[in-house]
């Protein structure tokens, strides 16, 4: 988490004048090279773009001011540490891409398997709690095809009942049914009944900033107010349903690690 890592960056660079440049410095008891140390800029300097970003600010909240005071403490440093730190390029980032497909899991079902795919607790828990959403969002044709499906698959359908979806593309409709044949496959192995949720794609927008490719249903449902999103972030759900919606949110990759590092504080 991003502030443990502030903590031992902090705690490591405060005697910097002690180390000779050759040495290697010990950060949460791994020992970098001065390198290494020098990546560890560049993602301070990502976690700075995205406090500075208007849109990311807002959706951080109070947690900004705090953060940033922080990480300008340890960019300090580490500038001093390693002083010709660049921003490593990025030409495998580009927009656009397939959102990726949910995996599926083998559950048991009045004594007989049933296919699903995996359902991110919150986003199943929001249409669960909010009347006619579904309705609502079968009415925004304005967004893709792409962010429907996915959306979908979010809330756990049955793979065969998924095929019956009037918007799923035929294609999809294949690779999901391929899915759910491998899945039965393996059942009742822990392979068929676990998975994980996959990660959202990476772009660039136009100030530089790394993003995770949004769903534009998720977060429509949020900006439009549509559900109570303060509501929804004291909803008690695994770390990685949190770490997939803020994936899902299309925040910068710097900004959905300040908000799980939020919450895990507040767990704590």
């Amino acid at each position: 988490m991003i502030r443990t890592a502030i903590d031992a960056l902090v705690a490591a660079f405060s005697n910097r004048e002690a180390h000779p440049p050759e040495a290697t410095i010990v950060i949460e008891g791994q020992k970098l090279t001065l390198a290494q140390a020098s990546s560890v800029r560049v993602a301070v300097s990502d976690c700075l773009m995205a406090l500075n970003d208007p849109k990311e600010r807002a959706l951080l909240g109070a947690i900004a001011d705090g953060y940033e005071a922080r990480l300008r403490e340890v960019e300090a440093m580490l500038v001093r540490a390693c002083p010709g730190a660049t921003a490593a390029p990025r030409r495998l980032i580009h927009r656009g891409g397939w959102q990726p497909m949910q995996p599926v899991v083998v559950a048991v079902q009045n004594g007989r398997p049933v296919v699903r795919f995996k359902a991110n607790a919150l986003v199943r828990r929001m249409t669960d709690e909010t009347r006619d959403l579904l309705d609502r969002v079968a009415g925004w044709d304005d967004i893709s095809i792409e962010d429907h499906e996915q959306f979908h698959q979010l809330l756990g359908y049955s793979v065969s009942g998924y095929g019956d979806l009037s918007f799923v593309r035929p294609e999809t409709i294949e690779k999901a049914d391929a899915m759910a044949e491998a899945a039965l496959r393996c059942w009742p192995s822990d392979v068929a009944t676990t998975a994980s949720h996959p990660v959202q794609a990476l772009e660039v927008d136009d100030d530089g900033l790394l993003r995770f490719k949004v769903n534009a249903i998720v977060r429509r449902l949020v900006l439009e107010r549509h559900v109570d999103f303060d509501q929804v972030l004291k909803w008690d759900v695994p770390v990685e349903d949190r770490a997939q919606f803020y994936q899902l949110m299309g925040h910068s990759v710097a900004a959905a690690q300040l908000l799980l590092d939020r919450d895990t504080r507040k767990a704590d």
